[in-house]
C-alpha cells in the first residue's frame, strides 16, 4: 500500500534534492582536492625566509648593477661583479625549485665568460629570464616601488636619455616581476622618444631600430611568453649600448 507524503513531507525532500545539487556545485565550482587546473602550487616556504629575501635583493641590486656597466661598455668589471651571481644560496625551502635556481646560475656563468658587450648582455638577460620563471613558479613576485613620472620629452641630450633610462627601468620590473603594466609602459616611451642626439649619421638608424623593436613588442600584446619577452629586452639593450658607444665617441672627439 502506497503511502502519500504529506506537504512537509514533499518539502523535505525538495529541500534535500536542492541541498545535494548545491553541494555538488559547490565541489565542481572548486574542484577535487590536488586538482592542479584549479589548485594552485603554494607559495614558497623557505626555512630563513628572510635570509633568502635579503639575498635575493642583492642578487637584484648586483644585475642591474652589471646590466649598467655592459650597456656603458665595461665589459671586464660587469664580468667580475657578475660572478657573485654564480653563488646562489642554499635553503631546504628551495630544494623544489632546485631546477630554476641552477638555471640562474648557469645564465650567470655564461655571463662570466662572454667575450662581447653584446654576448654579456643576452647572458644578463637570461639571467633575469630565470629569475622571472622562479619568481612564477614560487608565486614568490618582487615588490618594486611606485615608478617615478616619465621625465618630460625635451630636446636635449640629457632629457631624452632620462626618458630612456626611464623606459628600461620599467621594462627589466616588467620582465622580472612579471608585471604587463610596466613592461607596456617602458615599451611606450620608448617608441614614442627621438634619439638622444642626431649628430652623428648613424644615430637615426639607432633610433629608428629601438623604435621598431618597442613596437613590435606592444604589437604582441601580453600573448608573449617570458622568453620572447626577454629577447626583446635583449635586443633593446644591445641597441642602447650601441648608442652610448656612439655618444661616448661623439663626446671625447
Amino acid at each position: 500500500m502506497t503511502r502519500k507524503l504529506g506537504l512537509a513531507g514533499r518539502l523535505s525532500i525538495v529541500l534535500a534534492v536542492s541541498a545535494l545539487a548545491w553541494l555538488g556545485a559547490e565541489r565542481s565550482a572548486a574542484g577535487e582536492p590536488g586538482d592542479p587546473a584549479r589548485h594552485p602550487p603554494e607559495r614558497a616556504r623557505f626555512v630563513s625566509a628572510p635570509t633568502v629575501r635579503y639575498h635575493m635583493q642583492q642578487h637584484v641590486r648586483e644585475l642591474r648593477s652589471v646590466e649598467q656597466m655592459l650597456v656603458d661598455g665595461h665589459l671586464a668589471e660587469a664580468k667580475a661583479l657578475a660572478f657573485m651571481l654564480t653563488k646562489s644560496e642554499a635553503d631546504p625551502g628551495m630544494a623544489p625549485w632546485a631546477v630554476e635556481a641552477r638555471e640562474t646560475v648557469d645564465a650567470a656563468r655564461g655571463l662570466t665568460a662572454a667575450r662581447t658587450i653584446e654576448e654579456a648582455l643576452r647572458y644578463e638577460v637570461r639571467v633575469a629570464e630565470a629569475c622571472a620563471g622562479c619568481h612564477l613558479r614560487t608565486q614568490q613576485l618582487p615588490l618594486f616601488a611606485a615608478p617615478s613620472p616619465v621625465p618630460p620629452d625635451q630636446p636635449t641630450t640629457a632629457a631624452r636619455m632620462a626618458r630612456h633610462q626611464w623606459a628600461v627601468d620599467q621594462m627589466w620590473e616588467g620582465l622580472v616581476g612579471a608585471d604587463d603594466q610596466r613592461w607596456r609602459a617602458g615599451l611606450d616611451v620608448i617608441k614614442t622618444t627621438p634619439p638622444p642626439f642626431s649628430s652623428r649619421t648613424t644615430a637615426p638608424a639607432l633610433a629608428a631600430n629601438l623604435q621598431q623593436r618597442a613596437r613590435a613588442a606592444l604589437a604582441r600584446r601580453t600573448t608573449e611568453t617570458l622568453g620572447a619577452r626577454a629577447t626583446a629586452y635583449g635586443e633593446v639593450l644591445v641597441t642602447c649600448a650601441g648608442c652610448h658607444a656612439l655618444l661616448k665617441e661623439t663626446t671625447t672627439r
